[in-house]
């Protein structure tokens, strides 16, 4: 595959690139009456299909919202699943995955209401365990609405807590209790965003593995991804950046071996080695009284140029 290009994220809200929800979504009972105020006033424009009053929609979606206890208020989250378009690639659109550039969002549905589960040895878990053990995105980031680990109101919930980072997961993102805070459990970073919007939750005593902690005004979070970095602010809306963290790994580079007989070959570009999933171009040029017949090796059929990754 060809590198990916870069992503750029905004968690809880957006007015960026990607919208990424694990907050509330439709208060108060997650009720058709109120989903469109409460959601497609302000994330239209990265909604397709968007059938609401507030004007134009996207073109493409660019809205991956995780269903809450909100949404649930109504039997079935019907509003919820009938407002939103959303991949069906896991439990209809209850819980999915999608590949935006270099990162891989694992959305799951950490509702007690989900009809498949959400202990570690649920349906839905096993889902999400063959998922990330069949990515291979640079990064996969998992999110859901009720926070695994969190000093605030709310308090942990405990049957969240899967073993993300031993399945594959290099990020945990949830919302549910009105604050930030960063966590580092089995090394990967978890996070708690509920600051996207409605009242403010006060904070207790920290919880072990809490890095930061914070509730002095609202904000989102900006996830910033290439193939070998990935970066995670906490802005405020007057712009301050809280918290920043990056995790980074090295860039996979293989060499290119090429033998030719009676002749030579070309490559384009021309370097001592190439990044995983980098396209060269080879161009084989046969000795005088020779023609070409075709490739061998990693490299076959008889096309010249051929253009290998």
């Amino acid at each position: 595959m060809p590198p990916r290009p870069p992503s750029r994220t905004w968690s809880g809200a957006g007015t960026r690139t990607t919208s990424s929800r694990s907050r509330d979504n439709n208060y108060e009972v997650g009720s058709a009456t109120t989903i469109d105020a409460n959601v497609g006033q302000y994330y239209r424009s990265y909604i397709f299909p968007y059938t609401g009053s507030y004007g134009p929609g996207a073109t493409t979606n660019r809205f991956w919202p995780a269903l809450g206890n909100h949404d649930w208020g109504t039997p079935g989250a019907t509003p919820y699943l009938n407002y939103f378009t959303l991949p069906t690639n896991g439990a209809g659109e209850r819980y999915y995955q999608v590949v935006q550039g270099p990162v891989h969002f694992f959305v799951l549905d950490s509702d007690p209401a989900e009809p498949h589960g959400t202990s570690s040895t649920s349906i839905q878990a096993q889902w999400l365990r063959a998922a990330l053990a069949a990515s291979t995105a640079p990064w996969k980031i998992v999110y859901f609405h009720h926070a695994p680990y969190s000093s605030g109101n709310h308090g942990s919930t405990l049957a969240m807590r899967w073993p993300f980072q031993a399945w594959g997961a290099h990020a945990v993102l949830a919302g549910h209790d009105h604050h930030y805070e960063r966590f580092s459990i089995d090394g990967i970073p978890y996070f708690v965003n509920g600051l996207g919007g409605r009242s403010l939750y006060p904070v207790g005593a920290a919880l072990p593995g809490s890095l930061v902690r914070y509730n002095g005004g609202y904000g989102a979070m900006l996830v910033d991804a290439s193939a070998t970095a990935v970066s995670f602010q906490f802005i405020t809306t007057s712009g301050a950046v809280i918290d920043a963290l990056t995790l980074t790994k090295a860039a996979t580079t293989y060499s290119l071996n090429v033998t030719a007989v009676n002749g030579g070959v070309a490559r384009s570009p021309n370097q001592p080695a190439y990044a995983a999933g980098a396209a060269v171009t080879l161009t084989a040029a046969p000795s005088a009284g020779y023609q070409f017949i075709g490739w061998s090796g990693d490299a076959t059929g008889t096309t010249n140029p051929s253009r290998s990754r």
